[in-house]
């Protein structure tokens, strides 16, 4: 997680340096957009989702093809939120963790 933790802080410098403060993007409004950012990213991950089932057709991009993007959408929407995190001070590896902990214990079957 520390290696992952890196790289969201040298996203997150980049986006302060380039984004943020270049353009004079209030705290508040940059983790809107962000948020903004995330929904946008996971409409594409629908979209990607229903080119599998083929509700629609899409005959440029094969079904690996697809999914490769499926993928890359779905990194695209972890980033935005993370950057969202970031925006608010919020350890996201902390609680990424905690929260996986907890869901393992929530799902657990009593033998």
């Amino acid at each position: 997680m520390n290696d992952l933790n890196n790289l969201i802080d040298e996203l997150w410098n980049e986006l302060e340096n380039k984004v943020r403060t270049k353009d004079g993007i209030p705290e508040k409004t940059f983790t809107t957009l962000q948020t903004l950012k995330a929904v946008e990213e996971l409409g594409e991950v629908a979209d990607m989702i229903l080119r599998i089932w083929h509700t629609r057709k899409d005959k440029k991009m094969s079904e690996e093809d697809i999914k490769k993007n499926l993928g890359k959408e779905i990194a695209d929407t972890v980033i935005a939120l993370f950057m969202a995190a970031k925006s608010q001070n919020i350890d996201i590896g902390k609680e990424l963790e905690n929260k996986i902990k907890f869901e393992i214990e929530r799902w657990k079957v009593e033998s």
